[in-house]
């Protein structure tokens, strides 16, 4: 008798604060359970090629920053080997408002390399917005996604993921990627406005504090729009290219870039009266 091959998954997240981080753990303890083989790896760590070749089921997490997957995780995703003939699961958090077609662009990113895509889940997550350098916004409001996500919600993650493995073990995949894009028309013109012109015109500017800063130059290595520049130990950024993605505020160690913290909260507070949050969103 011919013992069934066991089947293998690949989980590869990127994760600011460790709400990403805590649903790859989930999907891989849910897929272990069946009995998966299942490999994890952070989207910066991700090799350029994967030892054993494909997996059967690719697992994208992302977080979501104002509608959109953030601009360094799609670059990593770019640069990632293709994965031909794999199914394919995203996942994203995000922690007020709502997640604009985020899902819906991740998939499009993950099938450009040969997957699958077979489900998805938003999931109401804390938000990361620093306000102090050991506090989020999301631990401290309800408004921002306080105590989630909660049991109920995982339970409907796990269920999810278990549903992507079963399509896989099955050979069906009859999973349209659209099914992934917010089902508000309004969703789908801010998505397109938020970018180009309600990002930089809403949105504190960063600023520098130079009181502790080392001068490591992680900021200005990492601006995907060469905004930050260091020059005899000063830091400048040049607001007019920096499109407030905050990615150097997220990924300095020293707590030396901030942004004014009542202006952030009031505006993140203006969105929520515009369009209520849909809460986690599982699409399978």
């Amino acid at each position: 008798m011919t013992q069934e091959k066991q089947r293998t998954a690949l989980v590869i997240y990127h994760s600011n604060t460790g709400n990403t981080a805590t649903l790859a753990k989930e999907a891989a303890a849910t897929l272990e359970d069946m009995g998966w083989a299942v490999n994890q790896t952070p989207l910066e760590k991700a090799p350029r090629i994967f030892p054993g070749g494909n997996p059967d089921l690719l697992l994208m997490g992302t977080p979501i920053h104002f509608w959109q997957v953030p601009v360094p995780a799609m670059e990593m995703i770019r640069n990632l080997p293709n994965f031909p003939g794999a199914g394919a699961f995203v996942f994203l958090t995000y922690g007020t408002v709502f997640d604009g077609n985020a899902p819906y662009q991740l998939a499009v990113e993950v099938e450009k390399k040969g997957a699958k895509v077979l489900g998805g889940a938003s999931v109401l997550s804390p938000h990361n917005f620093k306000m102090t350098p050991d506090q989020r916004l999301g631990d401290l409001y309800d408004d921002f996604g306080k105590g989630q996500p909660d049991a109920q919600v995982l339970a409907d993650f796990r269920a999810a993921v278990r549903a992507a493995a079963s399509k896989v073990e099955s050979g069906v995949q009859d999973f349209d990627i659209k099914d992934l894009r917010s089902p508000k028309p309004v969703i789908t013109f801010l998505d397109g406005l938020m970018p180009v012109s309600m990002q930089k015109k809403a949105l504190p500017k960063v600023m520098w504090v130079e009181e502790s800063c080392k001068d490591c130059g992680m900021c200005v290595e990492n601006c995907t729009t060469g905004s930050i520049s260091s020059v005899n130990g000063k830091i400048t950024t040049n607001h007019d290219t920096c499109y407030r993605c905050y990615q150097c505020l997220w990924m300095c160690k020293f707590q030396a870039r901030t942004v004014n913290l009542s202006a952030m909260a009031g505006v993140l507070r203006g969105l929520k009266k515009v369009v209520k949050n849909p809460g986690t969103r599982i699409m399978v």
